[in-house]
């Protein structure tokens, strides 16, 4: 039963793109469920035979807003993928290191190219009736728009590379047909083109050949009039030579060469023509996105294309090769001028540009007007006449482009900078491509290319990863290394890896040539505040950096333009609405900076301003900053009452994956609590020493850490506190198995919370005392405070923790009612729930299980397994594990039901790093889950021991709910296990 394909079918794979996606075995269709799984499938036999990396496949599903745990979900799905095909009976995918590949998929895009090119060879060689049985195969494989229903740029990058195509295998058939005399079948296949491509030169060329083999003069002649028309009123310009070259042999009745339109033009007015651009760098690896969105946007006399990055990034190097890669579009050339817009020389002035382009043109520096416009002027009329692609590389801002740019003609421009030059998008229509780093694994390819080393090596991944993807960064390290042998590059790795070894990225000890020298020269370009601004966010520990924090710790006034500025000089790159991040080696050099230049007093305002912002919960989203709040505990523990932070987020354990690196903040914030003398700082880290314990499943441990903080708390006159670390340790003692204490804490605090008035903390109570009454089988008490829950949940603050626990009280309510027996009460409250959007996706996840339980008690099967993978969604793509961990077993139960045991141990076994696997519940669970799936194989005795110890847990734990369905699986078990005792001792069986 698998999530992404159906249906056995045996052979070899083949993927139809031209029209809807289609994938084949053995030639009978397999269905694929899911866009996600069809993107995958697309991209990977787009890519065939060479394998994708995660950074493809998450930018192909969700461009540019992954979802936090992106990189998880795609390998959930190529897993899911993977299986299905193996149960097709193709072992057609394969998996690498984070990487996957169809190596030996068939493709009709592939099929189309290869015809194409055989088409094309025919021509050549002048076998004319086998180059048009080529195109007309060709035609057959097209079923409609490539690639339809598939969206996405990645997949809209190819379907324009695809329609090129098909417009020169279409006109190409054309040609072909006329020539060899088959002009009834190519006349229509003409007049189609056209009507579909009016202004493509090799559909009218097609056009125009074909009718004036058909002896229509007039037809031949009309379709090129309406094409000079329509040419002139957009662009003012006659068609080109090829095109009139045609029309003149028409209009003569001369013989016509077939196949002009597929050939290559070259200037031929006797003009200079520049060829300037730099030679091209040995090492450019990677950045095959960026070349395929440049091959779109690279067409004579598009707008200009602005290149933008940060300093160091490899612009300079994906223009040049763009540029050479796409010369043979620009017919007349390609000009080059380095700028030096962020340089230690002058950068050029508009006027010296001018004069230097001109003079490529053939301009003689005489005759060069003196005055800006007048030059801007003449240079626009020279490259109206040619195809001229112009690289102006390294520019510092508007002002220094704009007279440089082509005007109406065949001429286009490419621009790089630092700087994203906004205005030009208005001025000059310009389109824009932001450049970032390169992927680790592209790092250590350009690395391994570099120093000729093995690309697997594990310095050179360090290397990789420490270069930050900058190829500058990557250059530098290989120059300084290359001649050093294993040992010394190992040693460089460990050195970088520690924050040392700056030498390795500057040429020779010189700090001209260095990557700090291509950040400074962008951060001398900043105004005053922008850079002092800079220094202080790059202080601020985390991955990211949300809006409302840095106006937090800039001040409302300054953050806005100092955010455009940072983001104008790509310092800083705003990937969400409202969440900042430095590129990683941007972060470390300002930081690096920041150590000298922020005065000290003002990097305690920063930390102080950081650390109120993350403990005010009032608009802290913890399901988002959970690892920037682990980054800034760690950085403060030591400095700043960090149990703050951790005390006023509840939330944080449930989110932080894992646990176990909390420990040292725990003990420094500890500390920290004692040296303030602070006993409620020491109570609630005692209290999180406990929650800690639990996690592990060391409950003996957790039950002296929640002691030990009940003792503490006790000596204070605080009273929140004091109900909050009672309750804690009802929760604890529950854990453990003591229910009855469980319970007499947790009603103590929860009268303590009434006392106190405080609706927030009676909410959390009544919840937590409902689940221990429900543990213990106190179904209807249970039952009472839920509701109970329910009517406060609609009075308190609508925080996301509270709507959370509203949302809980009621999915809780309605999960009883089930257990119960009360499934039509049940079903009813879930159709309540269902039927008004749910605040949280936790809460709708959480409910959806519920809904699954209920729908497999009804005989639904396939309605649960639709909840069910919805709720595992939910928990992989935000992370929310406890909808995780119960969705996988009841796809695992599910799946074992349908008696697909395969899929029914992956589920069981997945998502156990989530720090949850030392944890009673999931072993217990796991443990039922596989006694079934165990006891459907015949391995009877392993699946005993699982039943057996999931009851030991239960029964460890008090779980009075779960306990009987685990003993009745155990005994399903054992009445198996005598059946088969029986036959093998040839008993009789037992009357009934």
């Amino acid at each position: 039963m698998d999530n992404s394909l159906t249906n056995r079918c045996d052979g070899g794979l083949r993927v139809l793109m031209l029209g809807s996606f289609q994938l084949l075995c053995d030639g009978r269709p397999v269905p694929v469920r899911g866009e996600q799984a069809t993107k995958l499938l697309a991209l990977l036999a787009l890519k065939s035979p060479h394998p994708v990396g995660i950074d493809v496949v998450r930018e192909a599903i969700w461009e540019d807003d992954p979802p936090r745990s992106a990189d998880r979900m795609v390998q959930n799905l190529a897993g899911r993928v993977r299986r299905g095909l193996a149960e097709c009976g193709s072992a057609a995918m394969k998996t690498g290191k984070r990487t996957w590949s169809l190596p030996h998929v068939a493709t009709d895009i592939a099929d189309l190219d290869r015809l194409g090119r055989k088409a094309r060879q025919a021509h050549l060689s002048g076998r004319h009736e086998a180059e048009a049985d080529h195109y007309v195969q060709a035609l057959g494989l097209i079923r409609g728009e490539p690639l339809s229903g598939i969206s996405g740029d990645v997949f809209t990058v190819e379907t324009v590379r695809v329609n090129s195509l098909i417009v020169s295998i279409r006109a190409g058939c054309v040609e072909a047909l006329a020539e060899t005399g088959q002009t009834a079948r190519a006349l229509p296949l003409a007049d189609e083109l056209l009507a579909m491509n009016p202004h493509s030169v090799e559909a009218v060329h097609a056009a125009m050949t074909a009718h004036y083999c058909n002896d229509d003069v007039p037809a031949a002649t009309g379709i090129f009039t309406d094409y000079r028309n329509s040419v002139a009123t957009e662009t003012g310009l006659d068609p080109g030579r090829e095109l009139q070259s045609l029309h003149a042999k028409i209009l003569r009745r001369e013989p016509i060469a077939f196949g002009d339109a597929k050939a290559t033009g070259h200037s031929a007015r006797g003009e200079v023509r520049p060829a300037e651009l730099p030679r091209l760098t040995a090492s450019f690896t990677g950045r095959e996105e960026e070349l395929e969105k440049l091959s779109h946007l690279l067409v004579p006399g598009g707008p200009p294309v602005v290149v933008s990055g940060p300093g160091g990034i490899g612009k300079t190097a994906l223009a040049v090769e763009a540029a050479q890669g796409f010369a043979e579009r620009f017919e007349d050339g390609q000009m080059y001028i380095d700028l030096r817009g962020f340089s230690r020389e002058r950068p050029v002035e508009p006027q010296e540009a001018l004069s230097r382009m001109l003079n490529s043109l053939g301009v003689a520096t005489s005759v060069i007007p003196t005055g800006i416009e007048a030059s801007a002027n003449l240079l626009r009329t020279k490259l109206a006449e040619r195809s001229i692609l112009l690289v102006l590389d390294n520019a510092r801002s508007e002002g220094q482009v704009e007279p440089l740019l082509p005007g109406a003609g065949l001429s286009q421009a490419v621009v790089t900078s630092r700087h994203r030059l906004q205005s030009l998008h208005v001025s000059a229509g310009a389109r824009a491509m932001k450049v970032g780093p390169l992927s680790t694994v592209q790092a250590q390819d350009m690395l391994a290319r570099l120093m000729e080393a093995r690309a697997d090596d594990a310095a050179l991944r360090k290397l990789g990863r420490k270069s930050g993807g900058f190829p500058l960064a990557i250059c530098l390290m290989a120059s300084n290394l290359i001649h050093t042998g294993a040992d010394a590059i190992e040693a460089a790795a460990e050195e970088l890896s520690s924050g040392q070894g700056r030498e390795f990225l500057r040429v020779g000890g010189n700090p001209g040539k260095s990557v700090e020298d291509a950040f400074n020269v962008t951060l001398r370009a900043l105004d005053p505040d922008a850079r002092r601004s800079a220094l202080e966010l790059a202080l601020i520990p985390g991955a990211d950096l949300s809006q409302p924090l840095i106006r937090a710790v800039l001040g409302p006034e300054s953050s806005e333009s100092v955010l455009e500025s940072l983001e104008e000089a790509s310092l800083i790159d705003q990937y969400r609405f409202r969440r900042y991040r430095f590129h990683d080696l941007v972060r470390d050099h300002l930081r690096l900076n920041a150590d000298t230049m922020v005065p000290s007093d003002r990097k305690e305002e920063v930390a102080c301003a950081v650390a109120r912002w993350y403990g005010d919960k009032s608009h802290l989203d913890v399901q988002v900053e959970v690892g920037n709040i682990m980054a800034v505990m760690e950085s403060y523990a030591e400095s700043f009452p960090v149990w703050k932070i951790l005390g006023r987020s509840r939330e944080f354990l449930r989110l932080q994956r894992d646990v176990t690196v909390l420990r040292p903040v725990i003990e420094h914030a500890l500390s920290a609590a004692r040296r303030a003398e602070d006993l409620t700082g020491q109570a609630v880290m005692w209290e999180w020493r406990s929650k800690l314990s639990a996690v592990r499943g060391e409950m003996a441990e957790a039950v002296r850490n929640i002691s030990r903080a009940r003792e503490l708390i006790d000596r204070t006159s605080d009273p929140v506190w004091q109900a909050e670390i009672l309750g804690s340790q009802g929760m604890v003692m529950g854990q453990a198995g003591d229910t009855e204490s469980a319970r007499e804490l947790l009603e103590a605090s929860l009268d303590a919370a009434r006392r106190l008035g405080d609706g927030e903390l009676v909410l959390h109570q009544l919840i937590y005392l409902a689940n221990a009454y429900r543990r213990s089988a106190h179904v209807d008490r249970s039952k009472e405070l839920l509701k109970e829950a329910r009517s406060v949940g609609g009075t308190v603050r609508p925080t996301r923790s509270n709507v959370r626990l509203r949302e809980l009280a009621e999915e809780l309510l309605a999960e009883l009612l089930i257990e119960t027996g009360e499934t039509a009460e049940g079903g009813e409250m879930l159709d309540r729930l269902f039927r008004t959007p749910f605040e949280t996706v936790e809460g709708r996840g959480r409910t959806l299980t519920v809904r699954a339980r209920l729908r497999i008690k009804i005989g639904d099967h396939a309605g649960a397994w639709s909840d069910a993978e919805e709720a595992y969604d939910i928990g992989s793509q935000h992370e929310v594990y406890i909808v995780l961990r119960r969705s996988q077993f009841l796809l695992a139960d599910l799946a074992a039901e349908a008696g697909d045991l395969t899929e029914a141990r992956w589920y069981a076994d997945a998502h156990g790093a989530d720090g949850a696997e030392n944890s009673k519940l999931y072993r217990a669970r796991r443990s039922e889950v596989l006694c079934t799936i165990l006891a459907r194989t015949g391995d009877m005795e392993a699946a005993l021991e699982h039943g057996s110890t999931a009851c030991s847990l239960y029964e460890e734990m008090a779980e009075r709910v779960l306990l009987p369905e685990a003993r009745k699986r155990v005994d399903e078990a054992l009445a198996v296990l005598a059946e088969q005792k029986r036959l093998r001792d040839g008993r009789p069986a037992p009357r009934s």
